[in-house]
């Protein structure tokens, strides 16, 4: 979705045969530079056809710059072999499927001999057909692959084929991998927290092995090692609890959503998962199971609940949001994230703390706050709360906790943020009336009645 403005987006022609995409392939284009020069750069690289290669050395060259598997780059290359040339059916697929792909790279030749160094002696023999070229040692069918011929005038199929093959069968993570992993259309990620170098470590990159292959396209497969502590304090996770596990992924209707590996404990809401410490190809394979047949429950994070509330604007956690709109009392929130990346939310926070003083004597209402990204809300995107960006302000009506919240629309109110906008809106929508300090009755009118 359009996150913040402005957004480019580039459209490709009708190269896809999924009726239910008929724009084709939306290509997001996320580079900083927006400049004139930069955007007809961009369009340029994009549309560039794959690139023919001569001669044995300058393919071998080709490969050799491009094809890695490493903590700092995964890279592969996508070989066609065309003893027709680029005139003929399966060539005007192989262009189609790379145009709008800076990654990887398509080359093609129009004899096979020449990739002797790349191609096993039976796929030269056969002259022709699509491939991938990688360093994926730890897959049996690797470390080239061969796309169906049946597939190879289809667009899509060679589209579905690369993405598959040119990804490897378990990530390595590191900081360098990090966009790459958790980038491109597929956002199943089974994540595995373990400390390196331990009989554990060798143990996971085992058992992952032999549950990802047949899952190849399906979810990504990531290792972490214990010293990632960026990633563990992502994901809120303690470093002496490892080794864990835990599936991520990004559903349509609620947005993010964490399954973690192990046992909730519904009295102290807290999970168990020393079971991860003893991993097995079987077990793996039956909470994957679980995972595709719903039969999960939802790990929702949370930080600490606060011992104590300072201040007019009550700080929410995950899991103390449930309660709080639920308790029969107006409930405003801002969302907001962290101020180490948020400016907007800095600035805002003095303004809404305002708001807070300024409603403090009305008893039915509440004033609140959560970071969003740090805390879970049960299927939160369903429930109406499309948060993309930050700060963002929503009023839970009282009594209404199982219809969307109103959210606050700064453009209703003269592109205004501060107290004199927000008090409108909340005095406007309030679903129990109260009175100021001058005896006006404001809120108490119905739903249907805003």
């Amino acid at each position: 979705g359009i996150s913040g403005f402005p957004t480019i987006r580039v459209f490709k022609r009708m190269y896809d045969s999924d009726p239910n995409n008929p724009l084709g392939t939306l290509e997001r284009w996320d580079n900083e530079e927006r400049t004139k020069e930069r955007v007809v750069s961009y369009m340029r690289e994009i549309g560039v056809a794959p690139r023919e290669v001569t001669t044995s050395e300058e393919l071998d060259r080709l490969m050799e710059a491009n094809v890695d598997f490493s903590d700092m780059k995964v890279s592969s290359v996508v070989l066609g072999v065309f003893p027709e040339g680029d005139s003929g059916k399966r060539f005007e697929a192989f262009k189609e499927a790379k145009f709008g792909r800076l990654v990887p790279m398509y080359v093609w030749v129009k004899d096979a001999s020449l990739a002797k160094k790349w191609l096993s002696e039976e796929d030269q023999k056969a002259k022709e057909g699509v491939f991938v070229v990688t360093k994926y040692t730890q897959d049996p069918k690797g470390p080239v692959y061969k796309l169906e011929k049946e597939k190879e005038e289809d667009t899509d199929g060679i589209v579905r084929f690369v993405d598959v093959q040119s990804a490897p069968v378990v990530w390595y993570y590191s900081d360098a991998l990090t966009n790459q992993i958790t980038t491109g259309k597929l956002q199943k990620f089974l994540w595995a927290f373990v400390e390196k170098g331990t009989e554990e470590w060798r143990q996971y990159d085992k058992v992952l092995h032999q549950v990802a292959l047949d899952k190849r396209g399906e979810m990504k497969f990531v290792l972490v090692p214990g010293d990632a502590q960026g990633l563990l304090q992502f994901f809120r996770m303690d470093r002496a609890t490892l080794p864990q596990i835990m599936i991520i992924d990004l559903h349509p209707e609620v947005g993010q959503r964490q399954f973690k590996y192990g046992k909730l404990d519904k009295k102290t809401k807290k999970w168990n998962t020393d079971k991860a410490k003893n991993i097995n190809a079987d077990e793996l394979d039956k909470f994957l199971e679980q995972y595709n047949s719903g039969k999960l429950k939802r790990f929702l994070r949370s930080e600490p609940v606060p011992e104590k509330q300072e201040g007019s604007v009550v700080k929410l956690v995950g899991d103390t949001f449930e309660e709080t709109i639920r308790s029969g009392k107006d409930v405003l929130v801002n969302f907001y994230g962290d101020f180490s990346w948020c400016k907007h939310c800095e600035v805002f926070e003095p303004e809404y703390a305002k708001v807070g003083e300024f409603f403090k004597q009305v008893k039915s209402l509440i004033i609140a706050k959560m970071d969003f990204p740090a805390n879970d809300i049960e299927d939160a995107k369903k429930r109406g709360m499309e948060i993309s960006g930050y700060p963002d302000v929503y009023l839970f009506r009282a009594g209404e906790h199982h219809l969307k919240p109103i959210r606050f629309d700064s453009s209703k109110y003269n592109n205004e943020r501060g107290l004199g906008a927000i008090s409108q809106f909340v005095m406007a929508h309030a679903a129990v009336p109260f009175q100021s300090s001058k005896g006006e009755v404001f809120g108490g009118k119905k739903r249907e009645e805003l």
